[in-house]
């Protein structure tokens, strides 16, 4: 799709007068730097960016990747075995530029093919720009890319024809842009923002420190930086920033507390979720923090509720990966028994968490059965009046479970599932039988609201003519009369 005539003068003025960035070589570097592997064998690890050899190191894995840092170069380099002989790596980067009132975002891509053995082949090329009018905010005006992007009905595809094309086309449809996640250049922002509400908002020191971000969520929909975010970019908690960023906000943090413990969050790197962990428990101990900072919106009402000593259950009870569901389960459990949950016996049972979540499982279901049979029973006692008959048939409501039971056996239906309905006032079940086998089941009956809403035979069949009409009759004379 063609450019309107002052956007493709803009883009042609562009390319005359900016020239690239000075370090843009150096980062291009750092990035092909980056798509070097660490070879692993036998013999342990081979570092193909600084060709050093190093045993086993703990593998981190991340975007789908393995990751290990080399000890002698202190780089994260993904890590493949000896056996893979050709592999390709992509990273999209971003060149902010502020240009005659518009804030122009120049996307490039840097593409490696690797080859075994030692054989890396990289292309690099600008592909897109993102064009923004800069008022008071951001508003995208424009996506256009060049002759590097081929475009098919499956997709779009980055050919690294030239190194830059100044062929400039807009893309005709904003459903398929480019988005906003990339690596940003850092270098130029200080001046890009300068003079804007952005000048003290620290992109350039975020945007050394974090691999991926949308950049556009660092500036808020608005164009406002959340308070949030600006506070710990400033003091250089680049990965909760970032964190934020990815929930969009909805985080929220204690800042008097932050400040009061900056000094720990800063030593041990906290993400977001391992902070608010902290914040919420305020435990200085890192190992809990990284086991259980996962978890935290599972457990931390519970906890919170029952006062629950966080290190004394870790100590005494909780294998993390295995216990933690079985003993928050444990601890519902003997909350619907009616235990005391303040008897620490109860709340740190010095037994198997397996095991006595088990036990008060099996005593829950008794206790469980026994509450709903209670129910059942008092029910039949207000209904009881209820019971009809003629010279053929009668008709009576259920007095227990084990009666549902029964009746759902020989039905061969799910009556006996209706037993918490029941008891919860839900329905009633009334059993219609023949006064010569009382007995045996002939109808099962459902009621709500003194209306009868479902009557089956055996395998869920329907009535006969007379059973229906005797079922009509008793609605008549008798719930009817109830209501």
């Amino acid at each position: 799709m063609y450019l309107k005539k002052a956007l493709k003068n803009l883009m042609a003025e562009f390319d005359n007068e900016v020239k690239l960035p000075s370090k843009f070589y150096q980062y291009l570097e750092d990035i092909k730097k980056s798509h070097k592997l660490v070879i692993k064998s036998k013999d342990g690890y081979f570092c193909e960016n600084c060709d050093k050899r190093f045993t086993k190191q703990k593998v981190y894995e991340k975007y789908g990747a393995k990751f290990v840092k080399c000890p002698y170069c202190k780089k994260w380099l993904i890590t493949k075995t000896n056996r893979k002989k050709h592999f390709s790596q992509t990273d999209n980067f971003c060149i902010i530029e502020n240009f005659k009132g518009y804030i122009i975002f120049r996307l490039f891509s840097v593409r490696t093919f690797y080859t075994f053995p030692h054989c890396y082949d990289t292309d690099y090329c600008e592909y897109g720009r993102q064009i923004y009018k800069y008022t008071n905010t951001l508003e995208l005006i424009e996506e256009v890319y060049n002759e590097n992007v081929n475009s098919t009905l499956n997709g779009r595809y980055i050919t690294y024809q030239y190194f830059m094309n100044s062929n400039w086309k807009a893309i005709y449809n904003r459903y398929y842009g480019f988005g906003d996640e990339f690596k940003l250049y850092p270098y130029n922002l200080k001046k890009v923002f300068k003079n804007t509400k952005w000048q003290y908002c620290q992109i350039w020191n975020f945007a050394k420190h974090i691999d991926i971000f949308g950049y556009f969520g660092y500036f808020n929909i608005n164009g406002y930086l959340s308070i949030d975010v600006e506070l710990l970019v400033k003091n250089k908690l680049y990965i909760m920033a970032n964190s934020l960023i990815n929930n969009y906000f909805i985080i929220k943090i204690d800042n008097k507390f932050l400040y009061k413990n900056i000094k720990f969050v800063k030593k041990h790197h906290l993400d977001i979720d391992e902070y608010l962990f902290f914040e919420k428990f305020k435990i200085e101990n890192i190992r809990l923090i990284r086991n259980y900072a996962q978890y935290l919106n599972n457990f931390t009402k519970t906890f919170f509720d029952l006062k629950i000593d966080l290190e004394k259950a870790d100590r005494e009870i909780l294998n993390i990966k295995n216990n933690l569901i079985d003993y928050l389960d444990y601890l519902e459990i003997c909350k619907s028994l009616e235990y005391n949950m303040k008897d620490k016996r109860i709340l740190y049972p010095h037994k198997d968490i397996v095991e006595e979540h088990d036990r008060v499982n099996d005593l829950f279901i008794v206790y469980q059965n026994k509450k709903i049979n209670k129910s059942i029973k008092n029910r039949y006692l207000q209904i009881k009046n209820n019971i009809y008959k003629n010279k053929k048939y009668i008709i009576f409501p259920v007095k227990s479970q084990s009666q549902l039971i029964n009746e759902s056996s020989q039905q061969n239906n799910c009556v006996k599932t209706y037993a918490e309905r029941i008891a919860n006032g839900v329905c009633d079940i009334y059993f219609m039988r023949l006064l010569s086998e009382p007995k045996k089941s002939l109808v099962t009956v459902e009621v709500r609201n003194n209306k009868v809403v479902q009557q089956r035979t055996k395998f869920n069949e329907a009535t006969t003519k007379e059973q229906q009409k005797f079922l009509e009759l008793w609605e008549r004379k008798i719930l009817n009369m109830k209501g």
